[in-house]
């Protein structure tokens, strides 16, 4: 499940970061603890010892939200498919993907992208609830009672999971209120002395007060914050909204295919980037950003080549395009696979515990950067 959370855990819980943040030196995090006193990686040492070798470029593919194929940092090492002619609508290399020059989409469709998705557990409820809704439970078989029993706990997992998410919901909604009030209060503008002069007109809006001033003092622009609390208030209206409707028509609709058909591998579109990249693009500044050329951060290695693998919404990620999408790099040459996403429900599991066997099989690596 891929949710924008960059400022959003700062706000809704105080800590002291100001000592910590002022004086990061750039790149702290290739740096060693032994070394240069930071708590860093050593990558920077570990280069060191690599001196006079010969490097061999490795393929990485990112299964997460899409890449900017274009970010300025990260263009000269995107992946390119040696077997592709870009946009001749010709599968060149007959791996069953059409134009597939950079990597390949599961979420996407002929003109649309998946963008938000409900999560798991609410797919689940609806297809089982919508078994046993009008259902004499009197009449029950001893395997159709087992099967109730589980939908019963299905049902109270998801009611208790929609609470949450309306109630993180209401949380962010109160935030991005507090943005507008503040807006409104100093002629259309929010800004830092904006805040500090705005007088809360009750507790809650003094600890949101606090807690702003303290995002702001640490650097954040006001713009960022702004659109940061905008956009995961957005997220979170569309989650809540996609776990009461019916999700799978949504994805059959833009994707084309059916959600439920576990053998069908070739299906999506190669529209890479998608319409939220951001946290993919940020995975694959850490992995490969190219280094020493005073753009942004650099990376972690030199000698690396990212594909990109969009499979990861905002929302809860489909197990057979999280199987599909390792399949994919695998087979396209990818030795190392870096996987985003994680969710507590996970009904087609064995398609993934089978995808991994395969790239096992294949000496790939594959690291499983978040998960719940």
């Amino acid at each position: 499940m891929k949710l924008r959370i960059i400022v959003v855990g700062i706000i809704l819980t105080i800590s002291n970061l100001a000592t910590a943040q002022k004086h990061t030196p750039k790149n702290w995090q290739l740096l060693d603890p032994a070394a240069d006193k930071v708590y860093g990686m050593g990558v920077d040492e570990a280069y060191k010892l690599l001196k006079g070798k010969t490097p061999k470029t490795i393929i990485v593919a990112v299964i997460d939200s899409g890449v900017e194929t274009d970010h300025e940092d990260l263009k000269d090492v995107i992946w390119t498919n040696p077997g592709e002619i870009p946009n001749n609508k010709i599968d060149d290399d007959k791996n069953g993907y059409v134009d597939d020059v950079h990597g390949w989409s599961f979420l996407g469709g002929k003109t649309e992208d998946i963008n938000y998705e409900a999560y798991e557990i609410a797919r689940m409820y609806r297809i089982k609830n919508q078994k046993f809704k009008n259902v004499d439970t009197t009449k029950l078989s001893v395997a159709q009672t087992k099967e109730y029993v589980e939908y019963k706990k299905l049902k109270a997992d998801y009611m208790k999971e929609k609470a949450q998410y309306e109630g993180q919901l209401a949380s962010i909604s109160m935030l991005d209120n507090f943005v507008q009030t503040v807006r409104i209060k100093n002629h259309g503008v929010f800004s830092k002395q904006a805040v500090k002069k705005y007088k809360p007109r009750n507790k809650v809006e003094k600890k949101i007060k606090k807690r702003f001033k303290l995002l702001l003092a640490l650097g954040l622009s006001e713009k960022e914050l702004e659109n940061e609390l905008s956009e995961t208030r957005k997220t979170y209206e569309n989650m809540v909204r996609l776990n009461t409707e019916n999700a799978d028509s949504i994805r059959q609709a833009i994707v084309g295919d059916n959600p439920y058909d576990t053998v069908n591998r070739f299906y999506g579109c190669n529209r890479v980037e998608g319409p939220d990249a951001s946290h993919g693009t940020h995975v694959s500044g850490i992995i490969g950003a190219v280094r020493g050329n005073n753009i942004g951060m650099d990376g972690i290695a030199n000698n690396v080549s990212i594909m990109s693998i969009r499979a990861v919404p905002n929302g809860d990620e489909r197990d057979k395009d999280i199987a599909n999408a390792i399949r994919y790099a695998v087979d396209n040459g990818a030795k190392v696979i870096n996987m985003s996403f994680g969710k507590y429900y996970s009904p087609n599991k064995s398609m993934i515990d089978e995808a991994v066997k395969y790239a096992a099989s294949k000496d790939v690596l594959l690291v499983h950067a978040a998960g719940k």
